[in-house]
């Protein structure tokens, strides 16, 4: 069932977990949109970004609506069944860390389209999107990210303190052969 004044859902991303390591999926999370009430159109408007979560093989599903100051997710990375992040439009990065019943919202240096994330634990996090954008969570890092003087940026531990990575734009022109 879609809550309130919403007609359907509009699916970007998904993430799955399995929590006690069976081989069988223990959570499963959608993240995407909410359209208008009567929206079963493809092209219809997204109102609010959401995130669905089920437990139980999708027999029920939880959902968790942003207001629209989070217009749309593209990705969600769940590390483990409570703690996870989700990107998408306008610069829109969210944090969870208790399954997805709360979201935070979490202000960073881009108000572009960020597409993709990769958690690799709680302290190393990276989120990329248009505009060459590349964004880094560390928080038990002081260190600066190497990169051109006018975009050298400092982590120093905040959740809220996501920071520019820097990345170094490579094209056919001046790309050389990368083995390893």
């Amino acid at each position: 069932t879609l809550p309130g004044q919403y007609g359907s859902w509009l699916y970007e991303a998904v993430d799955a977990y399995d929590a006690n390591q069976d081989g069988q999926l223990d959570d499963v999370w959608l993240a995407g949109c909410a359209r208008a009430s009567g929206a079963w159109e493809h092209s219809a408007p997204c109102q609010a970004a959401m995130v669905l979560r089920t437990g139980d093989g999708g027999d029920t599903w939880q959902d968790f609506v942003f207001d629209a100051s989070v217009p749309k997710l593209l990705a969600v990375e769940m590390l483990d069944e409570t703690t996870g992040w989700a990107v998408g439009v306008g610069g829109s990065l969210v944090h969870t860390n208790d399954g997805g019943v709360t979201w935070s919202q979490i202000a960073v240096p881009a108000d572009g389209i960020l597409e993709g994330l990769d958690a690799y634990d709680e302290n190393l996090v990276y989120a990329v999107g248009e505009e060459n954008v590349v964004l880094v969570y560390k928080p038990l890092s002081t260190q600066s990210v190497s990169a051109p003087p006018q975009q050298n940026t400092t982590t120093d531990g905040e959740l809220g303190d996501w920071t520019a990575a820097g990345i170094t734009v490579i094209d056919a022109d001046t790309a050389q052969t990368v083995e390893g």
